[in-house]
């Protein structure tokens, strides 16, 4: 079983992976503890903060992934589950003021979100 730390780590190189594929480069903060983004996604001149929450829990026998954060510090926020579920949103798409909010994506899959 994967550490919660090892389990983020997993989901960036997911992510990372997923955003190389679609022909971006793929940058990497020295320290993502305090800017509040995961990595920088770079293509056609212009560049995304991107971050990435994990997680392996299940809700209802549903994936759920629980996560907080910062909408002001960066651009899209993906969403992975443990069971291979990926969504990729915009940050203005999170939820705007409300501060506690669940998004179904229709398939059986949520993710709870808490604003800070």
């Amino acid at each position: 079983m994967m550490s919660s730390q090892q389990l983020g780590q997993w989901g960036e190189h997911i992510a990372a992976a997923w955003f190389i594929k679609q022909g971006y480069h793929v940058l990497f903060p020295r320290s993502s503890s305090h800017v509040g983004y995961d990595f920088i996604a770079e293509k056609d001149s212009s560049s995304e903060r991107i971050q990435v929450k994990t997680g392996a829990g299940y809700r209802n026998f549903y994936p759920r992934v629980t996560c907080k954060f910062d909408l002001a510090k960066f651009d899209k926020l993906m969403v992975i589950h443990i069971d291979g579920f990926a969504r990729l949103y915009p940050a203005t798409k999170a939820v705007g003021d409300v501060l506690f909010a669940t998004e179904s994506s229709g398939d059986g899959h949520e993710f709870t979100i808490q604003l800070f």
